[in-house]
């Protein structure tokens, strides 16, 4: 077998077998992309509507925009072929801290939400 067709019979394996993974990859990331600026969108013109604090409804429309952009993150790296089971486990852990430390102060906040 000569290198020439050994350069060949790899090329043709990467082609077929990674190419494809990584053209999909790219493909679901554009869309992805899209999917989530729609949703701003929509979001956006919905927030607007109902008459929501301007704090209040940035922070909404950014908590909308990073969980969209988390699940095309993982949507993309499991198109990759990678393992996603980890990267959400250590995403869960990351949030349950985070939720754990702001628990007080998330509780005044909802008491004076209440009151008014």
């Amino acid at each position: 077998m000569s290198l020439w067709e050994s350069i060949k019979s790899i090329l043709y394996d990467f082609v077929h077998n990674t190419g494809l993974s990584i053209a999909r990859a790219i493909a679901f990331l554009v869309l992805g992309i899209v999917v989530v600026r729609i949703v701003q969108v929509i979001a956006r013109s919905s927030i607007m509507k109902s008459k929501l604090d301007k704090s209040a409804s940035t922070f909404v429309l950014s908590l909308v925009t990073i969980i969209l952009y988390i699940v095309v993150a993982a949507i993309v790296i499991r198109t990759l072929g990678f393992s996603t089971a980890g990267i959400i486990a250590a995403f869960s852990a990351v949030a349950l801290a985070i939720a754990l430390a702001l628990k007080d102060s998330l509780g005044s906040l909802a008491n004076g939400v209440i009151i008014i």
